[in-house]
């Protein structure tokens, strides 16, 4: 007999709890757990990270380096920010054909948390001899 059940009895025995709520106990330890819902068929990864890295090369002392990460919690937290451009500035993109309110941003980031995405977002190389740029926009 396990420790919780020897406890269970002993609470019985002392009259802190009936024999009814002592078997509802014990029955309940006995119980499997359930196995928790998952909303997608990837198991979530935890801490993932939204990368943007920028390398200009040939440029001599100009060459440039960008990293920008965001890890995707705060990124999903971030996607409401929409709401904060301005209309003028919303109005603009929007007569550049972007719509900044039909970007479903939440969606996409869930999408990257459930690992539904995984390859490379953006992968862009520019240039020839020895010059140019990369651009890569990826979640690990």
């Amino acid at each position: 007999m396990n420790e919780e059940a020897l406890k269970v009895l002993k609470m019985i025995e002392e009259g802190k709890i009936t024999a009814e709520e002592g078997k509802k106990l014990m029955d309940a330890m006995e119980e499997e757990p359930a196995e928790p819902a998952r909303t997608s068929a990837a198991p979530e990864k935890k801490n993932r990270i939204l990368r943007v890295v920028v390398d200009t090369r040939g440029q001599g002392e100009d060459d440039a380096k960008v990293r920008v990460n965001i890890p995707l919690d705060v990124a999903r937290k971030m996607a409401k920010f929409t709401a904060l451009v301005p209309k003028d500035a919303k109005k603009e993109m929007q007569d550049k054909g972007i719509d900044i309110d039909a970007i479903d941003l939440e969606g996409l980031i869930e999408m990257f948390v459930n690992g539904e995405i995984d390859e490379n977002l953006v992968d862009i190389e520019t240039g020839n001899n020895g010059k140019g740029a990369s651009v890569r926009v990826y979640v690990d």
